[in-house]
């Protein structure tokens, strides 16, 4: 979480928009899994980009789609915005 607070990582959420409404990590950049390869020139490579989705599945998917294109710093969150969210830790819906 720290590194979150202070910038030193990316955090990209792949879920759908009603997903993301309802809420997420506050800081996350939301680009939906099915656009993400159209949409790698966002994403900075010159520090670890973390993969967050509900549970953790949908991005390993997107972790392993950044990985195909050259991003060697890439982290799946374990247990995704569920498991976020059920730890306590920080959320939003703006």
């Amino acid at each position: 979480m720290e590194s979150l607070k202070h910038g030193a990582v990316t955090v990209i959420d792949v879920r759908h928009l009603n997903e993301w409404s309802a809420g997420h990590i506050d800081g996350a950049a939301h680009i939906p899994l099915g656009r993400l390869e159209g949409r790698l020139a966002e994403i900075p490579r010159e520090k670890p980009v973390v993969m967050q989705c509900q549970g953790g599945a949908r991005s390993m998917i997107g972790a392993s789609i950044l990985k195909a294109h050259g991003f060697d710093r890439v982290i799946n969150l374990q247990g995704g915005y569920g498991g976020w969210a059920g730890a306590g830790l920080p959320t939003t819906t703006k």
